[in-house]
C-alpha cells in the first residue's frame, strides 16, 4: 500500500501527476508526495518540494513552488544540507536560493530530512541512488516494481 506522486509543471496553469521517472518529466518539478505503510501498520507520509526560499528562521524555512505553493518545513539537527553537492549546515540556506527539500509530512508538519542547494537534477538522484544499491535492497525494489506493474 503506497503511492508515488509527482506534480511538473508544463506552463503556469496546468500540471500533471506522473511516476517519479525522469524521462516522464516535463517541465520543473514543484512538489510531490507519497504514502507507504510501516512495519508498525502505520502510514508514513514522506514529501518533497522544490522552489525559491522566501523565508528563514532558525529552526524553519518556507519554500515557495514555481506554481505560488509554498510550504514551511521544520529543520532539525539530523537535517542534511548539501550545497553545490558539498556538505553544508542549515545556516547556509538563504532567501532566494532555489532548494529541494526532502521529509516527511505529519498532518499539516513537514519536517526536513535533507536539503539540496541548488537542487540536483531528479533524473540524475534517481540513477544515482539505484546504482549504488545494496542487491538485497535492490532485488526486493525489482520485486516490488515487478508486482506493482503487474497490479496495473
Amino acid at each position: 500500500m503506497g503511492g508515488y506522486g509527482l506534480a511538473a509543471a508544463e506552463d503556469s496553469t496546468e500540471s500533471e501527476s506522473l511516476l517519479p521517472r525522469s524521462d516522464l518529466l516535463e517541465g520543473e518539478p514543484l512538489y510531490g508526495e507519497s504514502s507507504q505503510l510501516n512495519d508498525d501498520g502505520d502510514v508514513v507520509t514522506s514529501a518533497w518540494q522544490q522552489g525559491e526560499v522566501t523565508e528563514v528562521a532558525d529552526t524553519q524555512v518556507t519554500v515557495r513552488s514555481a506554481d505560488g505553493t509554498e510550504w514551511t518545513w521544520t529543520l532539525t539537527e539530523e537535517t542534511g544540507v548539501t550545497s553545490d553537492g558539498d556538505a553544508a549546515s542549515t545556516s547556509d540556506i538563504a532567501v532566494g536560493d532555489t532548494i529541494r527539500v526532502s521529509g516527511r509530512r505529519s498532518g499539516d508538519e513537514r519536517t526536513a530530512l535533507q536539503v539540496q542547494d541548488p537542487p540536483m537534477r531528479l533524473g540524475a538522484r534517481l540513477e544515482g541512488r539505484l546504482e549504488n544499491l545494496p542487491d538485497d535492497i535492490r532485488e526486493r525494489r525489482e520485486e516490488r516494481l515487478s508486482a506493482w506493474t503487474q497490479s496495473l
